[in-house]
């Protein structure tokens, strides 16, 4: 009773005394990743049997955060599922598998082994295929070496986390901290577990390239970089606990982030703190880098907190206004707990009065999107009576056309008959000018019409000399006189073709009026659309304002949506921390 006080004690207050003030935690929910093998192992002994739970250490707070989920899933939901003890391998793989088979040797009904690590597995599957090979193992992390043992049926399943995104995602969040003032929705940026078997561990790992696969889900929770503006370099450095098993997807996610932000100028200083497994994560390893960053004035770093001791000096670096980010795994208190309720509660506060402004501006935005549809509905009807008139008009335009092109054929005809007529005759040079004036008029109706006036005139005094002359010799009368008829007939063909000539131009200047004024009435018309139109696209550009603006809202919306649900996951993860129910005898 004592040591299980005692445990309490240390894993809720561990960090009371210095609550955190790194930016924020990202990585997987410890005590959901225990819920779910919970909820698995509750499915694969169908209710019943006995389980042992073996975790590294009592100090590595994310693994008794698996422990207490899976037992709290458990005790709820599979009551018939007993408990076989809770037993501490110090991370040492020979250790594991001793306490193991001395458990089987104890405990001989024992149905499976919940393993909270990923690094002892293999020697534990190896000491049970051995004791007793109906015992059953769930462990955790999809390495090279545990996934072989999946496919060999040496172990049941595996808890997998997204290890990639998390190290880009603590780097990132330095980056757009740095850059843009970015800020997190909540203290804790969890990302949800991945259960793993036999029947869809090929979703997750390339047998081929021997690798781990990430999801398109999990890819899409990989953040992006903000827009660089500043042009300032900055130096982050990244403290990794070591670099191998299952810490190698850590490493990959760092290193592909920093490759990332180096177009942008930005240092990234990558720093392997182990030393050997007994001083894992500890302390007096991880502060003198810690205290490296600071000295050498670094922006910020990002670290995995397994010693509460180092807390010290996380603390120490945001105080001299270093950013820190944490990911994989920290240690947790009461305190924060707290803390992270009061902040979500904040939170909450906050979102729900943008929320009520953005609900708002909405109805807002709606109203003006109702009022400019009404108005193109108004100026549509407007655009189609114009257009009617329109239609009508141009109706009485081409038919008023075909009357003028029907006046100038006959124009065209008379015209031609006239030249004709003065190619027939032969009065001397007077006729040569009268065929040249009604050449002249076929080119120009109306100056035509006017010179053949006056060359009407012309003739008329030709004939009086023509009369005069004929009097003085009798031998000349017949063969003026002829003339004078031929004349007379061809002046007669003339004052036809011009009073033919005069009606048609009568014609055309009226054809011509009508088309004057209905192409002024078209102009009016097409004007009137046009204004209607440009109504219309003022109209339209207003509902396109109104729409960007439901767009922004939607995503201002959508962005809140999505952080009080993070807000309301935390919440229940920090809330869910506070007590631990007993599974079993």
């Amino acid at each position: 009773m004592g040591r299980r006080l005692k445990t309490a004690i240390e894993d809720f207050n561990g960090m009371t005394e210095v609550p955190p003030k790194r930016m924020c935690f990202v990585g997987a929910n410890s005590w959901m990743e225990g819920q779910i093998a919970g909820e698995r192992i509750a499915a694969l002994l169908a209710g019943k049997g006995k389980v042992l739970y073996l975790i590294p250490q009592y100090d590595q707070v994310n693994h008794v955060m698996r422990m207490k989920g899976c037992r709290d899933y458990l005790a709820e939901h599979a009551p018939g599922i007993s408990n076989a003890g809770i037993l501490e391998a110090k991370g040492d793989p020979e250790t594991a598998a001793q306490l193991v088979v001395n458990s089987i040797d104890k405990h001989p009904d024992l149905s499976l082994v919940f393993i909270t690590d990923g690094h002892t597995p293999h020697r534990v599957a190896q000491a049970v295929s051995e004791k007793k090979p109906s015992v059953k193992l769930v462990i955790f992390d999809a390495t090279s070496v545990n996934i072989a043992l999946l496919r060999k049926g040496l172990i049941t399943a595996l808890i997998e986390q997204n290890a990639f995104g998390q190290a880009w995602n603590a780097l990132i969040y330095l980056f757009n901290s740095c850059e843009s003032k970015w800020k997190p929705s909540t203290r804790k940026l969890l990302m949800d577990p991945i259960y793993i078997d036999r029947s869809n561990y090929q979703t997750y790992w390339d047998d081929a390239a021997d690798k781990r696969i990430m999801r398109e889900e999990e890819q899409k929770q990989l953040v992006v970089p903000v827009e660089y503006r500043s042009g300032k370099k900055y130096r982050f450095g990244v403290i990794m606990p070591q670099k191998t098993g299952f810490f190698e997807a850590l490493v990959a996610g760092a290193e592909a982030a920093a490759k990332e932000l180096s177009r942008f100028g930005v240092e990234v200083e990558l720093r392997d703190a182990y030393h050997e497994q007994s001083d894992f994560g500890s302390a007096t390893l991880y502060n003198p880098i810690i205290s490296s960053f600071i000295e050498r004035k670094f922006d910020g770093f990002m670290t995995g907190v397994i010693d509460p001791a180092v807390m010290k000096s996380i603390n120490e670096a945001a105080d001299k206004g270093l950013k820190v980010t944490t990911f994989s795994t920290e240690p947790s208190s009461f305190r924060e707990i707290i803390l992270s309720v009061i902040d979500n509660t904040e939170s909450l506060i906050d979102s729900g009065q943008r929320l009520s402004s953005a609900a708002q501006e909405s109805e807002q935005a709606d109203v003006r999107i109702g009022e400019s549809i009404i108005g193109i509905e108004e100026d549509i009807s407007e655009q189609n009576a114009m257009i009617s008139d329109t239609e009508l008009l141009l109706g009485t335009l081409n038919r008023t056309i075909d009357r003028l092109n029907e006046s100038l054929e006959v124009y065209t005809g008379l015209v031609q008959k006239m030249n004709n007529k003065s190619r027939a005759g032969n009065a001397g040079k007077s006729f040569s000018v009268v065929a040249g004036e009604i050449r002249s008029l076929a080119a120009n109706s109306r100056e035509a019409a006017e010179n053949i006036k006056k060359t009407i005139g012309d003739i008329t005094g030709s004939m009086s000399e023509i009369l005069t002359v004929s009097s003085k010799g009798t031998q000349l009368v017949d063969s003026n006189l002829k003339k004078a008829q031929t004349a007379q007939q061809i002046f007669e063909s003339i004052s036809d073709g011009l009073r033919g000539s005069t009606e048609n131009i009568g014609k055309i200047a009226v054809s011509a009026s009508q088309i004057g004024a209905n192409r002024k009435n078209l102009r009016e018309n097409i004007d009137g659309i046009s204004r209607a139109s440009a109504k219309t696209a003022e109209r339209i550009k207003a509902i396109s304002a109104s729409i960007m603006q439901r767009n922004r809202q939607g995503e201002q919306i959508s962005e809140t949506s999505k952080q009080l649900l993070e807000m309301a996951e935390g919440q229940k993860t920090a809330l869910s921390q506070l007590s631990v129910r007993e599974s079993g005898a």
